[in-house]
């Protein structure tokens, strides 16, 4: 008889806590569509150039000012620089805008990665540059290859929007700095010599 009596006890345990979570249950949460997590990617950037300016390639950007969404950018961790090495004749690195992001990625190699808090401070649409130096000043390497650039935005998920446009550049030799500069004085100029 007390095994039945434990068995109805059981039964109308388990009666009334299902009893109760039907009642009470509703109550207890709110019910509604679940939302994506959100993720703010900053924009890549869309106009990366490069110059040459004596032995150095100098590449300017702006500053992401929005996130992939529109949003403000606001989370900004690094930004990343990547150079792709290609002897000029070969094709290496003589189209790297026709490589996706992960051919060009498997090929470059990262030259240069800055921490946004060591960003010069300003507004977000303000112009960064990068200065590179390829190799000493005038050698064959550097002035047979061809380089290719792209910079990438990554958050503080270390999430990126994608790579930059990429550009390219083929260094040309650079003439020395005039040594022995020497100045003769005439009745109607100045003549100027140097050695070569």
């Amino acid at each position: 008889m007390r095994a039945t009596e434990h068995a109805g006890s059981r039964t109308l345990r388990a009666v009334l806590i299902a009893a109760a979570c039907m009642v009470l249950g509703p109550g207890c949460a709110k019910i509604s569509d679940p939302l994506p997590p959100e993720i703010l990617v900053p924009e890549p950037a869309a106009d990366l150039a490069a110059c040459q300016q004596a032995d150095s390639v100098v590449l300017t950007f702006t500053r992401p000012s929005r996130n992939t969404d529109g949003s403000e950018a606001r989370t900004l961790a690094r930004i990343d620089l990547f150079r792709l090495t290609g002897d000029i004749g070969r094709g290496a690195a003589e189209g790297p805008a026709a490589l996706t992001d992960e051919e060009f990625l498997l090929r470059a190699e990262r030259i240069q990665s800055v921490a946004a808090e060591d960003l010069p401070p300003g507004p977000a649409a303000e112009t960064i540059t990068f200065r590179d130096r390829p190799g000493p000043p005038g050698t064959p390497s550097v002035v047979s290859r061809r380089f290719g650039y792209a910079v990438l935005f990554v958050n503080n998920r270390n999430q990126a929007g994608g790579l930059s446009n990429r550009v390219s550049i083929a260094p040309v030799p650079v003439p020395l700095p005039p040594d022995e500069i020497r100045a003769t004085v005439t009745e109607d100029a100045i003549r100027l010599a140097w050695d070569a």
